[in-house]
């Protein structure tokens, strides 16, 4: 079997929007209508797509992971601040 790529941006944007779930699929519904309210259509760069995606939801897994480790942080014994940071 070959694999096929994908070229096109708007059919890249639909495959993909058809597997978003949960938040982020209402996310996507709402900003596809708010576009099209707007200017008329909707975002049709793949790139302009993985910018408005990672913009909405990669800095929170970022702020979740950093709020996890903060949970986890702990001084070892006999370590003041200035050695640890060292």
């Amino acid at each position: 079997m070959q694999d096929t790529k994908i070229n096109d941006d708007e059919t890249k944007i639909q495959l993909v929007s058809l597997r978003l779930e949960s938040a982020t699929l209402i996310w996507w519904e709402a900003k596809t209508q708010e576009d099209m309210k707007k200017s008329g259509n909707v975002l049709s760069s793949w790139n302009d797509f993985i910018v408005e995606i990672t913009r909405k939801f990669y800095p929170f897994a970022y702020m979740q992971k950093d709020i996890m480790d903060w949970k986890k942080f702990i001084q070892v014994k006999g370590k003041n601040v200035q050695i640890y940071i060292q």
